[in-house]
This record gives C-alpha cells, structure tokens and sequence, in this order.
C-alpha cells in the first residue's frame, strides 16, 4: 500500500479484505540486549520493521549491515531492502560464533559511544486492524506531511479512493473545522493556554 513519510495523494476505503496500520514505536532494549552481541541479534531479527532514520547514523548502519548480509548469501529483495530474516539469524549467529564479523562492535559503538545501559530503537509495531467500510490516509491530505503510518495489506483487498483535492473539497474543510474546535476547546484549560503549546503538538 503505502510506507510512513510517504506522499500522500489518495484516501482510502475498504471494500473488502484488511490492512494492518504499523507506525514506528520506542523500543528501549536493556540487559543482555544493550550489549554489542544482543543489539546486533536485535538489529538483524528485527531488519525489516526498525524506523532506520530514527537510530543515530541509522541510514549508514543499515547500509553497513546489508553489507555484511550479502557477503553471507543472505537473501535480500530490491526496492525497500526487505531480507530473509530466518536465514539471516541462522547465517549471522553461526559467522558471529565462528568470528567472522565484528560488525556488532561497529553497530553498537556507533549508537552507544558511552557504552549506555540502555538503548532507544524505533520500530514498527501494529496499532489496529482495519476492515470493510474503514477508511484511512486522510491525515497527509489535510496537512503538508507524509504518511503517518505504514499501511500493509493483511488479505486480498480492493479499496475505493478518493484524491486529495476531491477529498478537500468534500471532507478536509470539514475536518479542518472540526479540529480547530477541537484545539479552541482545549485552549480553555490553563495548561494548554500558552502559546508554547503549538497548534499542531495540540
């Protein structure tokens, strides 16, 4: 469907089947977990669900490790970098076990320089089901952002869409109006009613 930070040009309906709404979500990893061997296990299980630009020098990390996959025949597809992650624990435990990499001490000392006993990762986790007669992806119509969410389709689905401009016309004044309702409402309690607070935070 769409990924989160996507344009966004269409609102969706379900006429039929199901989408699942995955948004990225703080993850803090302690223990065993925060070390450079349990972060590197996290890191490769999880490949295909980590929000990579919120880790820092994510971008390169990411580049780092697909990298590696690839010296080790790990499948990997083409557009969004998607892997195998069943072989890719297999194929990593065994080049880690056997030291052929030490690419978990790079990934680690990057995000954790101080040797922190904790670290922060975000990743996408399911939020709702969506079903028939459900609608989503309003929000990037109405404001000048991307996509809130990653929409994956979780059966066999047909949609109808409407585009951004129909969509304003019809619905988005209207939900504009609604929402500013909503923030004059909250305006009124005292900690809300300085203007430290910005509209779109509210």
């Amino acid at each position: 469907m769409f990924e989160y930070g996507d344009e966004g040009q269409l609102f969706y309906i379900v006429m039929e089947g199901e989408v699942e709404v995955r948004i990225p979500l703080q993850v803090v990893l302690e223990g065993e977990d925060a070390t450079p061997v349990g972060f590197y296990n996290y890191l490769v299980k999880n490949f295909n669900d980590i929000h990579w630009p919120q880790i820092a020098d994510g971008r390169r990390m990411q580049l780092l490790l697909l990298r590696e996959m690839e010296m080790f025949n790990i499948k990997i597809s083409s557009k969004n970098k998607i892997i195998d992650t069943k072989q890719a624990v297999e194929r990593m435990t065994k080049a880690l076990m056997k030291e052929k990499t030490n690419i978990h001490k790079t990934l680690y000392y990057t995000v954790c320089p101080t040797k922190e006993p904790r670290i922060s990762v975000s990743a996408f986790r399911q939020v709702t089901l969506l079903g028939e007669g459900k609608g989503f992806g309003e929000l990037a119509l109405i404001k000048p952002q991307g996509r809130a969410a990653t929409i994956v389709c979780t059966k066999l689905s047909r949609f109808a869409t409407l585009h951004r401009k129909d969509y304003i016309l019809n619905v988005g004044n209207e939900q504009k109006q609604k929402t500013r309702e909503k923030i004059a409402m909250l305006r009124q309690f005292r900690i809300f009613s300085k203007k430290n607070v910005k509209d779109s935070q509210m």
